[in-house]
């Protein structure tokens, strides 16, 4: 299953769209889409985001659901 992140208004209602945009303020668009389609080094990028600082427990689980896919 390929999820597609689109930009227009009127997609912005889905379920991880605000997860999303707000990681893509910190890593970009494209690592979002790499790992989406299963790259490992993109997804442990997001991890290590994850992790720093405060735990981000939403984030954690977008990431265990990533790679169970």
């Amino acid at each position: 299953m390929v999820t597609r992140i689109n930009r227009s208004s009127k997609s912005r209602t889905g379920k991880d769209y605000m997860l999303l945009w707000r990681l893509s303020k910190v890593v970009g668009w494209n690592v979002i889409q790499r790992a989406i389609n299963g790259d490992e080094r993109a997804l442990n990028r997001i991890e290590s985001y994850a992790w720093r600082d405060k735990k981000k427990p939403a984030l954690v689980k977008w990431l265990d659901q990533q790679r169970k896919k």
